[in-house]
């Protein structure tokens, strides 16, 4: 199945063909932008964004919609983009993707060694989840929608943890306590442009990153 759509590079606009792969719900969802002190995040514990996994000549494309836009709670967060999505929503992706690499010819690079650990807890906030790490992915980039601006990170990491509730983690307790997967994408190289996209948040991961860095990382260490 296939859809247009447009990637919005920093300093112009493409019009490409996206062919969809998978669709799934996130359960949480929070991209944070500490220059305007704003977030978007899904709508309610009850109402959980939509996310799309497509593909391009060049990239794997997550498309996240539904979501909102509010005041950030507490100040001082860290420019990044979180998506929470229920580990058995999340699965049907895999084989997917393994599809996927049958289909097209890529030039895969190797993995490279993580850089990152596991998070660590912070003065005044809830507890880390137990949680193991499953894949790191250097080159990503995401593009998010604030009204008149478009954030974005270049040259982005995306960590890949597989997360159940710690005792403190009384929203995930209320959603069933079941394991999720975490995606999360952060990096150094963070921009605020005044300009307008379509309501929606785009993560693009390299081609040539699929195999070795994101899927058999994360067949690897996958949790059932």
């Amino acid at each position: 199945m296939a859809r247009r759509g447009y990637y919005y590079h920093s300093t112009m606009l493409l019009r490409f063909k996206l062919s969809r792969i998978y669709g799934c719900e996130g359960k949480h969802f929070k991209v944070y932008n500490n220059e305007l002190r704003e977030v978007l995040e899904h709508p309610s514990e009850e109402k959980p964004v939509s996310v799309d996994f497509s593909y391009n000549k060049t990239d794997l494309v997550i498309t996240v919609t539904g979501f909102i836009k509010k005041k950030m709670r507490i100040s001082n967060q860290k420019d990044r983009g979180d998506i929470y999505i229920l580990q058995n929503q999340f699965s049907p992706l895999l084989p997917s993707l393994c599809d996927l690499l049958k289909r097209l010819s890529i030039d895969s690079e190797q993995g490279e060694s993580w850089r990152f650990g596991n998070p660590q807890e912070r003065m005044g906030r809830q507890g880390v989840p137990k949680l193991r790490k499953l894949a790191e992915v250097r080159g990503v980039s995401l593009e998010a929608p604030f009204d008149a601006y478009v954030f974005s990170i270049e040259n982005a990491n995306l960590v890949v943890d597989s997360e159940i509730p710690g005792i403190a983690q009384t929203k995930w307790r209320s959603e069933g306590g079941e394991r999720q997967i975490h995606l999360g994408v952060f990096g150094y190289h963070c921009g605020l442009r005044k300009r307008k996209m379509p309501q929606e948040v785009v993560i693009n991961i390299p081609l040539k990153k699929l195999e070795n860095s994101f899927l058999k990382p994360i067949q690897k260490n996958w949790i059932d």
